[in-house]
Formats: C-alpha cells, sequence, structure tokens
C-alpha cells in the first residue's frame, strides 16, 4: 500500500497521530494490536526504515529455508508440512494498514470516515532521526515532523560491525564484499540469491548463538547434499 509513500506524502509538512510507535518489528506490530484492544478508537502509526510491513523474523533462520521454495524470497510465504497450509512471514497483508492521509485532515481535508474509529497506519522506507519528548512530535528523514500523545521507541537490536578488515588493503577490500549482516528480509534474498547464483559455494557463519546455529543447520539441511557448497559454523 505504501510502496509509492514519497509521492503520497510529498505534499504535506505536518500531521499529528496520537500514538506513534517507532521501529516496524515484532514489538511495534504487538503494542498497537495491544493499544487497540484497550483503546478501541486510537490511531497508532508505525514508522518503518523497511520496505515490508511487520514480519516475524524468527522464521528467517528456519523454516523459510526447510519448507520454502524459489518463489519464498519474493512472496515471503512457504507451506507448513504440519498443516499443508501457507504462512506468511508478514503478520498482515498491506491492505491491513489504512493511509496516513486517513488519519489526518491535515493530510487531506477531504478524508472519509471509514478511520474515524481508528487503526493502524504503517509509514515504510521512513526513519525517525529526532524524536522531542517535550514538544511531542517526531522529524522524519525528509523533515516532516508528526506530532504525538504518546510515542514507543521499538527499534530492537543492531548486529555488532566487526571491521576487522584493513580496508587499504586491495585483498581484504575485495574480501569485504563477500560479508554481510543477516538481519532481516533483504539478507535472506540476498543470501539466497548468492547460493543460488554461485556453483560453489562456501558460507561461514561467524556467531555460535542461536540464529547463527539455527541458520548454520537450516542451510546444511537444505543444501548439505551438494557437494558444492559447503556451510560452516564459527
Amino acid at each position: 500500500m505504501f510502496r509509492n509513500s514519497r509521492r503520497i506524502f510529498s505534499s504535506w509538512r505536518f500531521c499529528s497521530v496520537p500514538y506513534v510507535l517507532i521501529g516496524g518489528g515484532t514489538a511495534s506490530y504487538y503494542a498497537a494490536l495491544t493499544i487497540r484492544a484497550r483503546d478501541p478508537e486510537a490511531k497508532v502509526l508505525i514508522i518503518s526504515e523497511e520496505n515490508e510491513s511487520p514480519y516475524n523474523r524468527q522464521l528467517l533462520s528456519k523454516e523459510v529455508w526447510w519448507y520454502g521454495n524459489e518463489n519464498t524470497p519474493k512472496s515471503l510465504s512457504y507451506i507448513s508440512p504440519a498443516s499443508g497450509k501457507r504462512r506468511d512471514l508478514p503478520y498482515e497483508s498491506d491492505g491491513f494498514y489504512p493511509k496516513l492521509e486517513d488519519f489526518s485532515s491535515e493530510i487531506d481535508a477531504t478524508t472519509s470516515s471509514e478511520y474515524s474509529h481508528g487503526g493502524i497506519a504503517l509509514l515504510k522506507n521512513s526513519k525517525a532521526v529526532k524524536v522531542d519528548s517535550e514538544k511531542h512530535w517526531v522529524e522524519l528523514m525528509d523533515g516532516k515532523k508528526i506530532s504525538f500523545k504518546k510515542c514507543l521507541l521499538a527499534t530492537g537490536s543492531r548486529l555488532k560491525d566487526l571491521d576487522v578488515l584493513d580496508k587499504s588493503d586491495s585483498r581484504k577490500a575485495e574480501l569485504k564484499k563477500s560479508i554481510s549482516k543477516f538481519t532481516n528480509v533483504d539478507d535472506y534474498r540476498n543470501l539466497d540469491a548468492v547460493i543460488k547464483s554461485k556453483m560453489n559455494s562456501r558460507i561461514g557463519i561467524v556467531g555460535g548463538g542461536f540464529l547463527g546455529s539455527e541458520l548454520a543447520y537450516s542451510l546444511n539441511r537444505r543444501y548439505g547434499q551438494d557437494q558444492k557448497k559447503r556451510m560452516g559454523l564459527v
């Protein structure tokens, strides 16, 4: 719904939404549902840096590799072997989220009463760069401001960037191009594309925690029979 968000929101500079949730992950999604459960007419806005609606990240290290097919990176869905039914990574379809202008006459003076009883809007591909807790507004990366009554910061954790390769060394600089993180849907799609595009693939996973261990096992389970592809866990 918000793929053309630059065009939709290009004309306004300021609007107000009672509840603003910064971060497009699981925490924001369930926080929005909880707010609506306690305040059925609440208008909630989720601000997300990603181009996807909130989804279950836990499925990226196991289910998409175990049960996914060639279309999974695009559809973000797979068939559950237990039920035989399709399961989607996103919690809701894009149609679940109304447009931000449906919430605010400041954006669209002709806004209908369809969402007069509230809802959960989603602003994709956008980043909050400043929050003024005293004046109750958040500024987006394009300079737009949104006022709020209550704001939740749910941006999640960030992987530690281990800059162990000397960029001055041309060989190491080239190697750095083959190193990526694994935190979101884009990383999953990138890893899937790399494995499929290379006849001989050697993939090393750094980090023996839950995510690294499960991802290593999942990749080995899917590609372990292919003698030209090797997976390793460090």
